[in-house]
């Protein structure tokens, strides 16, 4: 009945913020006197849905001066009705959308997930506000209204950052990044999705040893908590001085606490692990009885082949961090190759060709950080590897 009732709510939750998106009156043709307009970075914390687990970034333009001039600005919409969305979003040519919608109804839709919505009021002269305004009517033009979206490089969160920066006569100044090689594209949204072990294997799975490169400051923002906290911290040199970038902080909070996320117990490493001990058992069989039971090895194939076409098809990806996978050594479509030899139990030389590879996988483990489980499966393949060279 929870997944249901997660499932319903999930559902109608998009269907609010869709409808309110695309029923929302033009507001940025109508400009409003920029001394009484407030423009500030919308920063909603993340719920266990899947698709909001990193947060969500939006722009808030409120005319104090007159109480309907109240409006969201949101770069995270997408049309559900995209045929072939998730095959789309993995090559990374996925269009998302600028949306907008009143902004009571933005937050209705956050804090029924529980989420905190933090507002950080933007210091802006008079002219930013306008090279703002305008910048938001350019986007809302018809022909502009789709970007190209990518999760790392352009999304929700660095749309509004950079309409920010383009709009300041003035140079913005961020806390440098820690000095040190840990913080990576993989390590950040480990912090958002640790609790989702499967989900998370399945996002390593998919990237490359680019997502491995230590980030700058400002290559950390493409997460919403991240340039929330930068911002927070920022100031602007502008020919009359310094000041902070943000001028005013306060927090919606939601009225009800979020559920925490229920950890599984069948964990990528569980199912390695159980994997490894099917392993030596069979391995130990085969030694005791002088016979291979190639059903395992045909399993192994078929289910290692598939996942490698997934990871072939991410080379030809938009995302720049999927194209160097070093998980294509053990994940590929290569065993599917020799599925007639291993049915017809026939000599085959795929066994060393794997312990080569496999071979390199374990050396490529000290520039890529792997996909929870994935070490346990190389350990399998040597095993199988080894046992079997017999054969050859």
């Amino acid at each position: 009945m929870k997944q249901i009732e997660s499932i319903f709510r999930t559902f109608l939750g998009i269907l609010i913020l869709f409808l309110t998106t695309y029923t929302t009156p033009a507001v940025a043709q109508r400009f409003a006197d920029p001394d009484s307009v407030e423009i500030s970075l919308i920063t909603c914390s993340p719920h266990n849905e899947i698709y909001s687990l990193y947060g969500h970034s939006a722009l808030r333009v409120r005319d104090v001066s007159a109480p309907g001039y109240d409006f969201a600005f949101n770069w995270g919409v997408f049309n559900p009705r995209t045929s072939n969305f998730t095959l789309l979003f993995a090559l990374g040519i996925t269009n998302y959308e600028l949306g907008y919608t009143n902004f009571r109804d933005f937050c209705q839709y956050y804090r029924r997930w529980g989420c905190r919505i933090d507002l950080q009021v933007i210091n802006l002269t008079r002219e930013e506000k306008t090279a703002v305004m305008r910048q938001l009517g350019h986007n809302l033009e018809p022909q502009n209204l789709v970007y190209r979206y990518n999760i790392f490089y352009d999304n929700c969160s660095t749309r509004p950052r950079d309409i920010i920066e383009r709009a300041i006569a003035g140079k913005i100044d961020y806390k440098p990044a820690p000095n040190d090689n840990a913080t990576t594209y993989r390590s950040l949204i480990h912090r958002y999705n640790k609790d989702h072990r499967w989900s998370a294997m399945g996002i390593d799975l998919l990237l490359g040893l680019h997502a491995d490169k230590p980030l700058s400051a400002r290559e950390q923002q493409f997460l919403p908590k991240e340039l929330h906290d930068d911002f927070t911290q920022a100031t602007v040199e502008r020919a009359d001085g310094r000041q902070p970038l943000v001028a005013v902080e306060t927090a919606i909070e939601s009225p009800h606490e979020q559920q925490a996320q229920q950890p599984t117990r069948f964990t990528p490493t569980v199912a390695a692990t159980l994997l490894l001990i099917a392993t030596l058992v069979i391995s130990f069989l085969e030694w005791w009885r002088h016979r291979s039971l190639h059903l395992f090895d045909l399993v192994l194939a078929i289910a290692r082949g598939a996942a490698g076409c997934v990871l072939v098809m991410m080379i030809f990806s938009q995302h720049p961090t999927t194209s160097l996978n070093l998980q294509l050594l053990v994940l590929n479509p290569l065993p599917m190759l020799f599925i007639p030899a291993i049915l017809k139990h026939r000599k085959s030389k795929w066994y060393v060709i794997d312990l080569v590879l496999t071979t390199a996988f374990i050396i490529g483990g000290f520039f890529q950080n792997y996909a929870e489980g994935m070490n346990i499966l190389a350990l399998c393949l040597l095993i199988r590897n080894i046992s079997l060279m017999h054969e050859l």
